[in-house]
């Protein structure tokens, strides 16, 4: 009969099983019996464990039966006692015992036990005839128990053992696990450091020359104005001296403003100052700071503005920031003859700006790189360029400021459309 097993013991280890057989062989020979048993009790059965290898012993191995109460193992287990049974036609308590259907009628058992107490099952004998068992088979298997429960003592230490070593192993493993993740966090963290170490190198390699051109700048016509080269104050070369010396400073402002706005960023100390504002009047007065350069590079830039685009409720400097930032880079990459096309306009509920231009485009891998800080591409594109890798890192984090997007897509023609988003939520009807 199959029933639940009890698992809060070891399983008994076939060499064990082994030498108990050879102990219950001569239990039985000693004895002088048809069957010497160990029975090992489960939960709701009981099962012969290990059977005497002897003429007319009809149990073997593996066979059970259900706890009913009708069985002497049992009585022995549920006494812990030693039963003596001579003649158990002799006594009607019996009557039903399925030994007895086996013809084992005499039987002398005696229970063994785990360490603790719980009980494992009992060592027995049994005789198909009335037996007075003599007290040299008692003693005997009095020392067979003895033994075997030292031995169940050894197999629960074993067991003990086995499981603190498998829960050491398992604690070796889930800590070799995480130091394997620790060493993959840490490499990431190093080839994330030494790539921001190489974009900061490359950025105070190029910082330097764009500090040190405005800077010449001021310096060399200042003193052409003050030794006064062209002749006495007042010639038109010295006004053409004072405005370069203007916009060289005004360069060299921008870069130290967006250094400070870098700086803000990262300690989360810029906020914008929100008000409602044209976008057209921004895009205008953007263009009127831009006009001369689009001249002086020969760039023909085209204008296609919305009449009834709504107002926007934002920080109207940093939104020109951003349209700043997106020109100038337009005007800068297009080559002479090239064309860069504003356009505002509704898409859906939000507001747009594409800034569309004909140079040679960004590659959708390089846009990551362009909107870090610090980020630059290929030497070759930027050597001829002047530029700190700020400006578009920047224009990011003012749209996102806004809720809005910044996005970079390559046109059919060549060139790239740069599109300002402000969300639905930043407007106000006309």
């Amino acid at each position: 009969m199959d029933g639940e097993r009890n698992t809060d013991h070891p399983e008994i280890s076939a060499e064990r099983v082994e030498d108990w057989q050879s102990t219950i062989d001569l239990l039985a020979h000693v004895a002088d019996v048809p069957a010497a048993l160990v029975m090992r009790v489960h939960p709701r059965e009981i099962e012969v464990l290990v059977s005497s290898h002897t003429e007319g012993n009809p149990y073997s191995p593996g066979d059970s039966e259900g706890l009913r109460g009708e069985l002497y193992c049992e009585t022995v287990i549920s006494t812990q006692s030693p039963l003596h049974v001579p003649d158990a036609l002799a006594d009607p308590d019996w009557d039903h015992n399925p030994d007895i259907k086996l013809g084992m009628i005499s039987y002398l058992g005696l229970p063994l036990t785990w360490p603790g107490g719980d009980p494992f099952g009992t060592i027995c004998v049994l005789d198909s005839k009335e037996r007075e068992f003599a007290g040299t088979t008692e003693a005997v298997m009095t020392k067979f128990a003895a033994l075997i429960n030292s031995e169940l003592r050894l197999e629960q230490q074993l067991e003990t053992i086995r499981l603190s070593n498998e829960t050491l192993e398992q604690q070796v493993e889930a800590r070799t696990v995480e130091l394997r993740k620790q060493i993959v966090r840490l490499r990431r963290l190093e080839a994330m450091a030494a790539e921001a170490s190489h974009a900061k190198s490359q950025f105070l390699a190029n910082v330097s020359h764009e500090l040190r051109t405005p800077l010449n700048a001021i310096l060399g016509f200042s003193e052409m104005i003050e030794m006064e080269l062209y002749g006495k104050i007042g010639s038109d070369r010295y006004r053409e001296c004072a405005t370069d010396i203007h916009d060289a400073s005004s360069y060299l402002l921008t870069l130290i403003n967006d250094l400070l706005d870098v700086s803000r960023i990262e300690v989360g100390a810029l906020q914008l100052d929100e008000e409602v504002f044209e976008i057209n009047e921004v895009l205008s007065q953007s263009w009127r700071l831009l006009e001369r350069m689009a001249f002086e590079r020969g760039v023909n830039v085209s204008w296609d503005t919305g009449a009834n685009v709504p107002k926007v409720i934002g920080d109207d400097r940093r939104i020109r920031q951003v349209f700043l930032n997106i020109l100038s880079n337009a005007l800068k990459f297009t080559p002479s003859g090239g064309e860069v096309h504003v356009r505002s306009y509704l898409d859906a509920d939000n507001l747009a700006v594409d800034v569309t231009d004909t140079g040679s485009g960004i590659a959708d891998e390089d846009i990551p790189t362009v909107l870090k800080p610090f980020g630059q591409l290929s030497d070759v594109m930027t050597r001829d360029h002047e530029g700190a890798g700020l400006g578009l890192p920047l224009a990011n984090v003012f749209m996102e400021m806004h809720g809005g997007t910044l996005t970079f897509r390559q046109v059919p023609d060549g060139g790239t459309r740069v599109t300002m988003l402000i969300p639905a939520k930043r407007l106000r009807a006309n």
